[in-house]
């Protein structure tokens, strides 16, 4: 948070970002659901099956519409990747 609040600070933009208002957005967030590990303790990284289950569904939308730019063929691993994920980083 308190970068965040710093970044903002050296923007020197109309923007306004207290450490409070910074707190407030992190409880808010963790609270709502809108952030938080996913089912191991990692932030940030894919799951590969759930992405699967997504194109699935896309799958069967965009399929039948015979657009140009849909590939029936594509995988998660050909459009995500957790190679560059830290999983030893997470929230608490």
């Amino acid at each position: 948070n308190a970068q965040i609040v710093e970044i903002v600070a050296a923007l020197e933009s109309f923007w306004q970002y207290s450490p409070g208002v910074a707190q407030y957005s992190h409880d808010a967030q963790l609270e709502l659901g809108l952030i938080g590990n996913g089912p191991n303790d990692t932030i940030g990284d894919f799951d590969i099956g759930r992405v699967n289950e997504v194109i699935a569904l896309l799958a069967e939308i965009y399929g039948p519409q015979g657009l140009e730019t849909y590939d029936p063929n594509v995988v998660a691993t050909d459009i995500v990747t957790n190679e560059f994920i830290d999983p030893s980083i997470g929230l608490p």
